[in-house]
């Protein structure tokens, strides 16, 4: 016996179409959005952890050699803090990284590695604690924006009041 009028269809139809649609791009737009916030997170961490790098070299520098800077301390005697600056160097706001002497010979490679040092400036500062204390302390400060926001890290040590030259000793 043959089939009157009830054919089955084959397909899918048009509203079932656009819903799939729909669906698979939110999900295709929620995970773009988690890859970009993932690229974003990378790039924080990245400076960050660059900046503390920077900043600990930069302190072990000033800690183990500081004959080479300017420490600009008052010739009263207080605990407000006073600026170091490299020999040779007038006080700036920041002093710009030195790029490594180990960089990629690929010119492409290079500019890519010179950027992300040019984008760290530090300042330093020291202070003594009280009037008489027997050490400084040594602060030095890695700024860099990211996402047009400033950014900023702090590491600080402690040098040995007779290790500070130009009026460190008492």
């Amino acid at each position: 016996m043959a089939q009157v009028g009830c054919q089955r269809r084959k397909g899918f139809s048009l509203i079932e179409i656009i819903v799939a649609l729909a669906i698979v791009s939110v999900a295709g737009t929620v995970f773009v959005s988690f890859y970009v916030s993932s690229m974003d997170l990378a790039r924080t961490a990245r400076n960050r952890g660059m900046a503390a790098q920077l900043a600990k070299e930069q302190l072990a520098l000033l800690t183990r050699h500081p004959e080479r800077f300017q420490w600009q301390i008052p010739a009263q005697s207080d605990t407000n803090p006073f600026p170091i600056v490299q020999t040779g160097t007038e006080a700036k706001t920041a002093n710009p990284i030195q790029a490594p002497a180990a960089m990629p010979l690929n010119e492409a490679a290079f500019q890519r590695e010179s950027a992300v040092y040019e984008q760290f400036h530090w300042t330093a500062q020291g202070r003594f604690p009280d009037v008489n204390a027997a050490y400084c302390e040594v602060t030095v400060v890695m700024q860099w924006v990211e996402a047009g926001r400033p950014q900023m890290l702090a590491l600080t040590s402690a040098l040995p009041r007779f290790q500070a030259p130009a009026g460190g000793s008492k």
